[in-house]
């Protein structure tokens, strides 16, 4: 829903705001609405990414080098020269400009980027009136739901509305209900419409950023949710540092990271994220399960009775706590896979493995409970899934293990992959169907996979990319996706 302003980066605060757009050679650049067009062909960029391409504009013909970009693009991060080389590297694509034979941007070689195609900086009126008023106010796609079936209650940041109203408009074709703050109506109390909104919705959708988790607005929101029991639907659309309090609130719910998926893969566990009961019910607010709530309802007398017999029998407390256990035989809970990369930087890999295990357990006949971060949840699971990755450069090794949550044993462990990097191929996704093919086996049947469990790391992985895939890929690994030319 709603925020608070934030800081445009410096350098390109001004011009942004100004409703410029660009002439570069056949190309219209249109800096605030994230796109590039010529008559019969489009492409939408990200934020960073066009702000990067606007730098090069505003200083047509100068040869720009990377610290340049660095410190007027990321002011606000300290990040690696590869930032700058992924983001030139998509605005080539987007171009159709061959780094080889370039037309529009030139790469001078241990010296930066200049753009070499004719720059032509106008006011968004005098090319498009449309745009003008697009820029003006980005009007809401259309009005929030206002009927009596089940809806998803949408929070995000005022700033962030571009981003946010083109997902209003993917779960509005896929017919989910969406209620979002399009402006409150005239003479209406804000806390009393939001409440309400948020009290009776089926899931709230938290669109996260810098920008939101810097708005009161949406911290209040966040809080009510959980205070009403609401289940959570967590999005990144930028990477984002949680402030202390907001980790304890949402910190431990299995994300989606919109901004390292593909957009195929990423809409399909949106939606079956918002359609499913178990995506993210807080700890706090677990369904009972029907034999307990039976229970209470027991008199003091026939429950003291029932605890003292299922004592006298049941003395050993494995088997004691193993009764109390709500949660069925094929249970299982996916913990975290720790980054043991030299660098510290590469948690995103086994994010990615965790996410993807998330979707594919069920497929095996798994019944996932639980997130990475909530040891409450994990506990009540028969079993828990674990594991490793350490990334050298483009070198990675990825490890897994089986553990039993009732006797603490482990069952299974394993390199589950080790060699170099290939870009073409889904690694995130493949070693997940490594890991999810060797538990089913090791819960469901114990004898498991002779072939799978013989043969080497990479031969498993190899052995599963000809498995049919229902999951776009994952994104390729950050330094290693450009060609040698456009390193400097």
């Amino acid at each position: 829903m709603s925020g608070s302003g934030g800081n445009q980066r410096p350098g390109l605060a001004d011009d942004q705001a100004s409703g410029y757009v660009y002439e570069f050679g056949s190309w219209l650049i249109e800096p605030q609405l994230n796109r590039i067009r010529k008559p019969g062909e489009e492409h939408q960029l990200e934020p960073r990414t066009i702000e990067v391409l606007t730098y090069l504009l505003e200083h047509a013909g100068e040869i720009v080098s990377i610290d340049d970009l660095l410190d007027n693009v990321w002011a606000d991060r300290i990040v690696e020269p590869n930032a700058v080389h992924r983001n030139l590297a998509r605005i080539r694509r987007a171009l159709g400009d061959p780094p080889r034979a370039p037309e529009y941007i030139e790469t001078i070689s241990k010296r930066g980027y200049r753009t070499i195609a004719r720059v032509t900086r106008v006011e968004a009126t005098d090319s498009d009136p449309a745009l003008k008023a697009a820029l003006e106010a980005v009007t809401p796609p259309y009005p929030a739901y206002a009927g009596d079936e089940e809806y998803v209650f949408v929070c995000y940041s005022h700033n962030d509305r571009e981003t946010v109203y083109r997902e209003l408009v993917r779960l509005r074709e896929a017919g989910v209900n969406v209620w979002y703050d399009e402006g409150i109506p005239p003479g209406s109390e804000w806390e009393q419409e939001i409440a309400g909104a948020i009290g009776n919705c089926s899931h709230f959708l938290l669109f996260v950023s810098p920008l939101a988790v810097a708005s009161k607005h949406c911290l209040d929101e966040i809080q009510y949710a959980r205070n009403r029991g609401r289940q959570l639907v967590v999005v990144y659309i930028e990477p984002t540092t949680l402030p202390e309090g907001l980790q304890l609130a949402i910190g431990r719910i299995q994300a989606l990271f919109k901004y390292m998926m593909r957009e195929k893969e990423y809409a399909r566990k949106l939606l079956l994220s918002l359609t499913s009961e178990a995506t993210s019910r807080p700890a706090d607010v677990m369904r009972i399960p029907h034999w307990r709530r039976s229970f209470r309802r027991l008199t003091p007398f026939l429950a003291a009775l029932l605890i003292v017999a299922a004592l006298l029998v049941l003395s050993r407390s494995d088997l004691v706590e193993r009764l109390l256990r709500s949660a069925p035989d094929n249970s299982i809970a996916v913990g975290r896979f720790e980054d043991l990369s030299p660098t510290s930087d590469q948690q995103w890999i086994g994010g990615s493995i965790v996410s993807e295990l998330t979707v594919l357990f069920p497929q095996h006949g798994l019944q996932v409970i639980g997130t990475p971060t909530s040891n409450v949840e994990a506990a009540l699971a028969r079993y828990q899934v674990s594991g490793s990755t350490m990334r050298m450069r483009d070198r990675l090794r990825v490890t897994a293990r089986l553990v039993s949550m009732d006797t603490q044993h482990q069952i299974w462990a394993d390199v589950v992959f080790e060699g170099r990097i290939d870009p073409a191929q889904d690694v995130q996704l493949n070693v997940a169907k490594v890991i999810a093919r060797a538990v089913a086996g090791n819960i469901l049947e114990p004898s498991g996979d002779a072939t799978l469990v013989n043969a080497t790391p990479n031969e498993k992985v190899g052995a599963l990319q000809q498995l049919p895939s229902t999951t776009e890929r994952f994104p390729s690994f950050p330094d290693i996706e450009e060609t040698p030319d456009e390193q400097n």
